[in-house]
């Protein structure tokens, strides 16, 4: 298997015999992304500790044509009585958690690197991987939050992430310093922050990983963080308790991201294949599939403290 592919191994060799059930699907077609592309630095020059509204105002505008053909609606305006914090909502699942909350008439604010580009959502552009940013984050938003005198129904998705290329035998501490600091520094320095303006039907919501709970080799700081983001999930259920503030840590499975995308462009039958013998639906998952289960264990204090899988039914290894 090409090293560009290690995030597809498993216990398990790709050469395996394909399952009867493996068959009945087709072979997964690798296709562009439809949504806007990632922003790169000389799109979007902004202050390292500004927050900001917009960003590139081309962009933004192009955004927000694609986003009316989603359902989203450009200039909306929020009821103002649920308030809404999404790390790394300027790609992939963050996006779209973002853009699904915006419609249903949440007041949604993005904390990343860069802005996103969903109508109507605010952002707090900051670098969650150094902490003094992330406390500058916290304070941006507590500025927000003050605009309300009393506690809001509010929500927090902590989906930024980081994901890096190591092993044991080859580790870089600064690699696990900032993957920890993204997955569980930063959640907590915000959740810190917020949670005392949250009443009583709030939530903070995870997103970890099948690695959550599992491991492959050749992802060490990741592997890493994504279990201390149950962790952290976990002891967040117990300080919370009493407090109608409920938790949750929604797992995906491979989905269809710029990530993911980027990995599986470099031997896009390899993956497919794999795809094809690992996953049970025979398919990466939708970005908006996950981020539908996001919403559903925001709604739903049922969940408090759950970890909840949604990979498509993965083989066991």
């Amino acid at each position: 298997m090409s090293r560009s592919l290690s995030i597809f191994r498993t216990h398990s060799p790709l050469s395996r015999a394909r399952s009867p059930l493996s068959r009945t699907h087709s072979p997964l077609s690798v296709y562009p992304l439809s949504l806007p592309r990632r922003a790169k630095a000389e799109d979007n020059i902004i202050a390292p500790h500004e927050p900001v509204v917009n960003g590139n105002i081309d962009n933004i505008g192009k955004c927000q044509a694609i986003f009316r053909s989603l359902g989203g609606s450009a200039g909306r305006d929020s009821s103002g009585d649920r308030m809404a914090v999404v790390t790394g909502a300027s790609s992939g699942i963050g996006r779209e958690v973002a853009r699904l909350l915006s419609v249903s008439g949440w007041e949604v604010h993005n904390v990343s690197r860069r802005a996103c580009c969903v109508p109507g959502v605010k952002n707090h552009v900051f670098d969650l991987s150094v902490p003094q940013q992330a406390h500058e984050a916290a304070q941006s938003l507590l500025a927000e939050v003050a605009t309300s005198s009393a506690p809001r129904t509010m929500t927090v998705v902590h989906n930024a992430s980081t994901h890096f290329e190591d092993r044991v035998m080859a580790s870089d501490p600064a690699h696990m310093a900032e993957a920890l600091n993204v997955s569980v520094v930063a959640p907590s320095i915000l959740n810190g922050a917020l949670a005392r303006h949250m009443s009583t039907g709030s939530s903070i919501i995870f997103v970890g990983s099948t690695l959550s709970e599992k491991a492959v080799a050749g992802r060490l700081s990741y592997v890493t963080a994504k279990h201390a983001t149950v962790g952290l999930m976990r002891s967040s259920t117990q300080d919370l308790f009493g407090t109608g503030i409920h938790t949750a840590c929604v797992c995906p499975g491979f989905t269809d991201t710029p990530m993911l995308q980027k990995a599986m462009s470099k031997a896009p039958e390899e993956a497919a294949a794999f795809v094809s013998n690992f996953v049970s639906i025979g398919r990466l998952l939708t970005a908006e599939e996950i981020a539908q289960v996001i919403l559903f264990a925001i709604g739903n204090p049922g969940v408090n403290g759950s970890v909840i899988h949604a990979n498509g039914g993965q083989r066991e290894t």
